[in-house]
């Protein structure tokens, strides 16, 4: 099982070394009250002498910190051993606990996370109620950090659960060939239970909680088994991010129907090692791979990305696309990118094509291909998908004023 999400965290590991620095005890952790268990999240200072270690848990009736979010002991033990209640805890005999400050952890929706504590292993009579208000400061400045890490591990869990049971639908887009008018290709987009949230929210949540390339996998094979559906030449595109694709090579039979297949990789994934992916993906290209980079234009990085990679598709993001037919930039832009193909022997797919005008204007300035809305919507449906395989020109119907079929 993957570790809890770390990311959301890093912020209140640095306030919870500012808070051993500033209080001079042994110890100052944060614990998360999960499962019957306080689990420490977060550790600074002597951890190990209490036997506590970050990921680890003990049961909640044995700790002060629940008896303190219980109002059974106060927020300040200058000296454990003239404290009735918790003189006898394992904590106290076993981690020989002589003092400890704590303040409880609320998330803004007023949902305990757990407890924000210090500890040391001498009693500590100058402890006041000044220092758990210094914590309760603290914790308040950890709040966001709690929170994403609490929804991350709870995404987490539902994710297991979606890779586990096969969770996944995909539905198709078709990718329209401006001469012929037919579909030539087709996108492969997941679909996820609508609790999980949108599809890229899903993708980042589950790379942050260490899922990522498991979901990514699922999705693909998901994808590809609707490959019977397509016509025999057409394509089916589908996004992976540069990490999965590196990896690709080692995942892929040699029965995989490569000549069929488009990875997208996406404009706003970082890659590290363009070298290396492309030494990973030249055996692949070879037995027929096409490789897409998409939402071109989005960011920074999208000529790098072309320039280093060489792809067969590049497909220009919608925000360049939105008014392109009125926009003297936007055009300039497109531009820059159909002769960039031209160069590099790419064909250009212009995505979120949703009026007339636009399609007119992309057509215009030598694109090749395009996606969106006023085309076709993404579905799961046969009959949608079959009609494009059958070869129905899918430009007609917006020259006489049909609307597609969704």
């Amino acid at each position: 099982m993957p570790a809890p999400p770390a990311a959301p965290l890093r912020e209140v590991k640095r306030l919870v070394r500012l808070a051993h620095e500033h209080l001079g005890l042994g110890m100052v952790c944060v614990g998360e009250f999960v499962g019957g268990r306080q689990v420490y999240r977060a550790v600074a200072g002597d951890a190990a002498s209490f036997a506590i270690e970050v990921g680890a848990g003990v049961p909640l009736e044995v700790t002060y910190c629940a008896l303190m979010v219980d109002g059974e002991i106060p927020q300040v033990i200058r000296d454990s051993a003239q404290n009735d209640r918790v003189m006898q805890l394992p904590g106290t005999v076993g981690s020989r606990i002589g003092a400890y400050v704590g303040v409880p952890l609320r998330l803004r929706n007023g949902e305990l996370y757990g407890t924000l504590c210090a500890l040391s292993h001498d009693p500590e009579l100058d402890l006041n109620p000044r220092d758990a208000n210094f914590l309760q400061l603290v914790g308040q400045f950890m709040l966001d950090g709690l929170s994403a890490h609490r929804r991350l591990s709870r995404q987490a869990e539902l994710l297991r659960r979606v890779i586990e049971t096969r969770a996944i639908t995909t539905a198709l887009q078709p990718i329209v060939d401006l001469v012929s008018g037919r579909c030539t290709s087709v996108e492969a987009l997941s679909r996820f239970p609508s609790r999980l949230g949108r599809p890229d929210v899903v993708f980042a949540d589950a790379h942050q909680s260490g899922v990522g390339a498991e979901l990514e996998w699922l999705a693909i094979e998901r994808a590809i088994e609707l490959l019977p559906l397509l016509a025999p030449g057409q394509r089916l595109a589908i996004n992976v991010s540069p990490d999965v694709a590196f990896r690709l090579v080692s995942r892929i039979s040699e029965e995989s129907p490569l000549h069929r297949l488009v990875l997208e990789i996406t404009e706003h994934a970082a890659v590290s090692d363009y070298r290396g992916i492309r030494e990973q993906l030249r055996p692949l290209r070879e037995r027929g791979l096409r490789l897409a980079i998409d939402d071109a234009g989005a960011g920074y990085a999208s000529l790098r990305h072309i320039i280093e990679m060489r792809p067969d598709v590049i497909k220009i993001d919608r925000s360049l696309i939105a008014g392109i037919d009125s926009d003297f930039g936007r055009r300039s832009a497109l531009t820059t990118f159909v002769l960039l193909a031209l160069d590099i022997g790419a064909i250009v797919v212009a995505e979120g094509v949703e009026t007339a005008a636009e399609l007119s204007t992309v057509a215009s300035l030598g694109v090749d291909a395009v996606q969106g809305y006023l085309l076709a919507r993404p579905t799961s449906d046969v009959c949608d998908i079959q009609r494009w395989a059958c070869g129905a020109n899918l430009l007609d119907a917006i020259g006489s004023g049909t609307p597609p079929a969704d």
